[in-house]
């Protein structure tokens, strides 16, 4: 990697990780998962932590008065800085990480607002069909 290559990859990682910060901070218990600019967990979602021996298993639903193609975008321009290696579809973003999966499915649009689920779980993890 050249030297201009580093430079840009570091000025990339700390902008991104100070606009993750400056809207909050990342999510609990999903790791380096940043709650990005107008992106917030729902209010009254339940969400759920627990460890494996495989590693992690979380989710949530956030919310956002983004729209569903703007939240995607976004999620899939910032997650790799994190080490992400992501895939979206029209509904959903799909990336992986060493031995995670993490999942970002939209789950409905309606008056200005956008529902995500997102979802953390190891790669060899059954996967629930969303």
């Amino acid at each position: 990697m050249s030297f201009l290559q580093t430079l840009i990859l570091a000025f990339t990682f700390f902008w991104v990780s100070e606009s993750a910060l400056s809207q909050g901070q990342f999510l609990e218990g999903f790791g380096d998962f940043p709650l990005l600019e107008d992106v917030t967990e729902a209010e009254g979602a339940e969400r759920f932590v627990f460890d494996t021996p495989a590693g992690t298993v979380a989710e949530t639903s956030l919310i956002s008065k983004l729209t569903p193609t703007k939240i995607l975008n976004l999620y899939q321009e910032n997650l790799p800085v994190f080490g992400w290696n992501c895939q979206k579809s029209s509904e959903n973003l799909q990336c992986e990480r060493e031995q995670s999966l993490l999942s970002l499915i939209i789950t409905g649009s309606k008056n200005g607002s956008t529902s995500i689920r997102v979802r953390l779980e190891p790669r060899d993890a059954e996967r629930p069909n969303p």
